[in-house]
This record gives structure tokens, sequence and C-alpha cells, in this order.
């Protein structure tokens, strides 16, 4: 996981960056079946879609180039 580890962010801010990074990871590894991930991640699908809403988490972050 990349994140940047930022003095300044409070606890809140680094755990929504970590929390972002580990479903990017975790989306990656799952080739992006988010029913795949969700299940992975211990996430009702539409709760992972929602995060990835929140998060704005597009496509070409996690999808992997054929």
């Amino acid at each position: 996981l990349k994140v940047c580890l930022d003095n300044k962010d409070s606890l809140k801010v680094f755990r929504q960056k970590m929390e972002r990074s580990y479903i990017v990871e975790v989306l990656k590894s799952s080739k992006g079946n988010v029913s795949s991930a969700a299940k992975l991640l211990g996430l009702e699908r539409t709760h992972l879609h929602r995060k990835i809403s929140d998060y704005s988490i597009i496509k070409e972050e996690f999808l992997k180039k054929l």
C-alpha cells in the first residue's frame, strides 16, 4: 500500500487514505470484480460501491490492462 504520510493529517484523514488505498489494492487483486472484492473486504457489494463513489475511485486505478 502506498500512502503518503503527512504529519498534518488528522487520524480520520489518515484512516480514509489507508482505506481507499486498501480498497484499490483489493479491487486490483480481484481484477475489478466488485462482488469478489466485497467478499474479501467483508462488505456488502452495495456498500463497496458506495465507498468507491465516496473515495472517487475510478476504474483505471484498479483494472489491469489486457
